[in-house]
């Protein structure tokens, strides 16, 4: 049985190429300004089996693999951490997130059937999701899939509200300690991207990042509701 990997006859460059084509941001293919998502293009770990083939393949293209592809995330990172290889993290590398932020029943119990999305829904907290820029080195998008888009919109807008409130607190009193440690700003021209910066911890650089709200549900309300 010929066991070559046929890929690695045509030259570096264009495989080069062949890596470009397959991973694509998934922020690049959303419909904006709906932020419709079909539930069909999100990613999944079938995405990366390329990296399977071979150990050239693996070598050649992990890093380009990782900074490109969007991971699906639906687990605690702290009790269920990414597997790192002695040298290199994938925190280290992997610049788009998308996590799930499901309001419904219907979409909140896979175990049941009733949706075909390829992951267990776990609704993240904003806590979490501020603990998730500063995990990733270089995060630049989080992606947040929901059933419910303007019920994501509001819980967004009261964290605005509240970013404010702490800030106006804190110059009033004079008195750090309510400063915010997370900055949030409206989208701009009904887009549904907003802008997510979060205080360093231990004397480290604050970090920022891109979230943006997609629903899965053709037609649903938009972010101008």
């Amino acid at each position: 049985m010929d066991n070559r990997c046929l890929l690695l006859e045509i030259p570096p460059e264009l495989r080069l190429l062949i890596y470009e084509s397959l991973w694509v941001p998934l922020s690049a293919q959303i419909n904006t300004p709906n932020g419709y998502l079909p539930p069909s293009d999100i990613t999944t770990s079938r995405d990366l089996s390329l990296l399977l083939a071979c150990k050239q393949i693996y070598s050649e293209a992990y890093r380009l693999a990782f900074r490109s592809h969007t991971f699906t995330l639906s687990r605690d990172l702290d009790a269920c951490p990414l597997l790192a290889e002695p040298r290199w993290s994938p925190t280290d590398s992997i610049t788009s997130i998308l996590i799930p932020a499901f309001h419904t029943s219907s979409y909140c119990s896979l175990e049941t059937g009733a949706t075909d999305i390829p992951y267990k829904a776990r609704c993240y907290q904003f806590k979490e999701i501020c603990a998730l820029v500063r995990r990733f080195k270089h995060l630049d998008h989080i992606i947040v899939v929901t059933d419910d888009l303007s019920a994501v919109r509001r819980s967004m807008c009261n964290r605005v509200a509240q970013y404010h409130f702490r800030l106006k607190k804190a110059r009033y009193l004079q008195d750090d300690r309510f400063l915010p440690s997370y900055s949030l700003t409206y989208p701009r021209g009904g887009r549904s991207t907003w802008r997510l910066e979060v205080a360093g911890s231990d004397g480290q650089k604050g970090k920022a990042a891109d979230m943006i709200i997609c629903s899965l549900r053709h037609g649903n309300d938009n972010l101008e509701s």
